[in-house]
């Protein structure tokens, strides 16, 4: 491992998986100096495994640390230092339900110990454990989410197809054109999105539309302010201030500079889709 700041790293799911795991992702470093770690809202949810020490508050019992990330509506800061060594499964907007095996609304802004919701979690962080190299890590993992994914149904069709109307159109759309796109009505999407993702679909737009927004901002480098809240999709500045203090806990010029100094504010994915 690296010593300094944590080094991030994203690895692709193999075919079998790709419809439902946006990436496998670690971060890793030895001697760190304490600094805090924003994670952002991104409409996904996570299985981590803490291969150091635990992290306080993240609900390690009985010695596992691999615990279940619910759907974030709000961004959370997490102190990281001295040796880190997470490994996770970021699971695609909607996707996890089908791995988690219950509504994600019980998941919401959570973080739970995965041997609460998943048997056998206490065989999957051994297994990782035990691998020498970051690759057999990887593929064990995978390996044990394609055994749980042969038991479990497809998310439903509509919502599978709103999940993606958000996505291509940035989150800008309201609601009742998302209705009308996927031919649904409000209570009924509600109620999808609730289960499937555990936000309703107008966060999750806001969500998507604030991804869109960190996007440009890393990859186009300085810009004015209302013209990234142009291109992203807000009303103007003003929105776009309120929007990302809302979702982040702080102001566009502080998040960007947060971006600068860590390398990552996140990861290197803007909109899992």
């Amino acid at each position: 491992m690296i010593s300094g700041l944590p080094q991030y790293a994203e690895v692709p799911p193999g075919p079998a998986l790709l419809p439902y795991v946006q990436c496998y992702w670690s971060i890793r470093a030895t001697a760190a100096p304490s600094f805090s770690n924003r994670v952002c809202p991104d409409g996904c949810a996570d299985v981590i495994v803490d291969l150091a020490a635990p992290l306080p508050g993240t609900g390690c019992v009985e010695r596992q640390c691999t615990y279940a990330v619910g759907t974030m509506q709000q961004a959370s800061c997490i102190e990281l230092a001295g040796t880190v060594d997470l490994l996770g499964v970021r699971f695609r907007p909607g996707a996890a339900e089908r791995f988690f095996r219950l509504p994600m609304h019980q998941l919401t802004d959570r973080v739970v110990p995965l041997s609460d919701i998943w048997n056998g979690a206490a065989g999957l962080e051994q297994t990782v454990r035990e691998a020498r190299l970051d690759s057999d890590r990887v593929r064990r993992l995978e390996g044990a989410l394609l055994r749980r994914l042969r038991w479990t149904s497809e998310p439903a069709a509509t919502l599978r197809r709103a999940i993606r109307f958000i996505g291509h159109t940035g989150g800008t759309r309201p609601v009742r054109e998302l209705e009308q796109a996927v031919g649904a009505g409000g209570r009924q999407l509600e109620r999808q999105f609730r289960n499937g993702l555990g936000v309703t679909p107008k966060l999750f737009s806001r969500v998507v539309r604030f991804r869109r927004a960190l996007g440009l901002m890393r990859r186009r480098g300085p810009m004015s302010w209302s013209r990234l809240a142009a291109e992203a999709g807000y009303y103007d500045q003003a929105h776009l201030v309120r929007e990302v203090r809302a979702l982040a806990g702080t102001i566009p010029a502080e998040l960007a500079a947060e971006s600068r100094e860590v390398g990552f504010v996140q990861y290197e994915s803007d909109v899992p889709l």
